[in-house]
């Protein structure tokens, strides 16, 4: 290899020396124009890519960081308060539905796709654990729940009247006894009524 470190290698030996793919120097410079004419293409290609995207980015802009939008984010939300728990999941789906932003109204239009996508019937909240377990921690829940079923107790003929009268409307607890005679008293007057 030393050896032709000077001299300078002929057209067949500088060509047969890329693995054969190039025959004589017409091929490499076809070759060299066609990669060429690829990355011109390609670099053309980015740039309009390039350019749609930042038409697109200055829409949203436009869209989304003017005084309108400011003004139109705060008027929705004063129409539907609720909405303001769930405005990542709003946000989120005007990033991503382009169609969205030429709506009328984006965020009403986004809001009541949210709405459609997390409806549930009433006899689905009677199967979702952690609705359950709110409700049973609501204490207006757990007076009206007490209240029907003592209501009920109330209503049956059945009853025993010691339930009748200490669960429902009865005084028992307000009936103290001090001594074993009072508490012998009161008992023959609850089983008696």
């Amino acid at each position: 290899m030393e050896e032709n470190c000077g001299e300078q290698p002929n057209s067949e030996q500088e060509f047969g020396s890329l693995n054969g793919k190039f025959q004589n120097e017409q091929e490499l410079l076809k070759a060299y124009q066609n990669l060429e004419k690829e990355f011109t293409k390609k670099s053309q290609e980015l740039s309009s890519l390039k350019k749609q995207n930042d038409a697109k980015n200055s829409l949203n802009d436009e869209l989304f960081f003017g005084e309108k939008w400011a003004s139109d984010v705060e008027k929705f939300l004063l129409e539907n308060p609720k909405a303001k728990n769930h405005a990542v999941e709003i946000s989120n789906l005007l990033i991503e539905d382009k169609e969205l932003k030429n709506t009328k109204n984006p965020l009403q239009s986004a809001w009541q796709i949210w709405l459609t996508k997390n409806f549930k019937e009433q006899e689905d909240y009677l199967q979702d654990e952690s609705f359950l377990e709110k409700v049973c921690q609501n204490n207006q829940v757990k007076n009206r729940v007490i209240s029907c079923y003592l209501s009920e107790i109330n209503k049956r003929d059945n009853t025993p009247p010691i339930l009748k009268n200490s669960l429902v409307g009865g005084n028992l607890k307000s009936r103290k006894t001090t001594t074993l005679e009072e508490a012998k008293e009161l008992a023959k007057k609850i089983f008696n009524k």
